[in-house]
């Protein structure tokens, strides 16, 4: 079952992006005590800008985006059959096990009868 699931994160790979987010963390705090620090401008009216309408892309049309989502989903649906075969072929072979252990016991718990001697052979 091991081999079917994909390792998540390596350990270093782990470090270095909680490193990396501690530096995002401290850096974003110093900005932030920077900012308190400057004096706010007083407010002003904004200028009324143009509204720039851009054409929406056809709704035929693919973009990069849904073939990438659509591709990452197969893949991940067939990895998920993998790992649902995996673990049905695993159910029977247990069941067949436990099967098979329940026959012998019953079969060394059937009384014997004590065999006759045969002359002839």
């Amino acid at each position: 079952m091991k081999d079917l699931d994909k390792p998540r994160e390596s350990a270093e790979q782990r470090a270095i992006r909680m490193w990396s987010n501690y530096d995002l963390t401290k850096r974003f705090l110093e900005e932030v005590q920077k900012k308190e620090a400057i004096p706010k401008p007083a407010k002003t009216k904004p200028d009324i800008a143009e509204v720039v309408i851009t054409e929406r892309p056809k709704a035929e049309a693919v973009t990069k985006f849904e073939r990438r989502f659509i591709k990452d989903f197969k893949a991940m649906l067939e990895d998920h059959k993998k790992r649902n075969v995996a673990l049905y072929r695993l159910n029977l072979l247990t069941r067949i096990h436990r099967l098979k252990a329940e026959m012998a016991r019953r079969l060394e718990a059937q009384p014997t009868q004590p065999q006759k001697r045969d002359l002839f052979l």
